[in-house]
């Protein structure tokens, strides 16, 4: 049996990007270590998981920077059947927003006719970032009920 709260480190199977992401699309994650409860191999290195995108922005005009944020459901167990799991938020930050490279801050206290309206068209007109998290991501899971596994 695998209890509830079993942390289990995965990677991500495939890149995901803010640009292209959408929510309700799926992703792949993998196990990058064996579990073992008792002494016993439960879930072997590359078990494979599902998760999917809660919620993707693509980054926009105004500098609005992208945002991204995944849920893990289960991996799947080797005998069948599913291994329902989360994202450990502790440990895990798959909530990421965009790098926010800005104009200096001392621009906005120089004491310039218009400078004003120079920073709100250059921020009118240049685009925030995405987030991409690459493939090979490494990230905790955990286990929500106690899971018996056969084998």
């Amino acid at each position: 049996m695998i209890p509830a709260g079993t942390a289990i480190a995965v990677t991500l199977s495939e890149s995901v990007d803010s640009a292209t992401a959408r929510a309700g699309d799926f992703y792949r994650f993998q196990t990058i270590e064996q579990l073992k409860v008792g002494g016993r191999t439960v879930l072997p290195v590359h078990t494979t998981g599902v998760g999917i995108v809660s919620d993707a922005q693509p980054a926009g005009p105004h500098s609005r920077q992208g945002s991204l944020l995944l849920e893990a459901r289960y991996l799947r167990l080797p005998r069948g059947g599913e291994l329902q799991v989360i994202v450990d938020r502790k440990i895990s930050d798959l909530r990421r927003k965009g790098a926010s490279p800005q104009l200096p801050f001392y621009t906005s206290y120089l004491p310039i006719p218009s400078m004003g309206l120079i920073t709100k068209a250059y921020d009118y007109v240049r685009n925030g970032k995405d987030v991409v998290l690459p493939k090979g991501a490494v990230f905790i899971v955990v286990t929500i009920q106690n899971t018996t596994v056969y084998q």
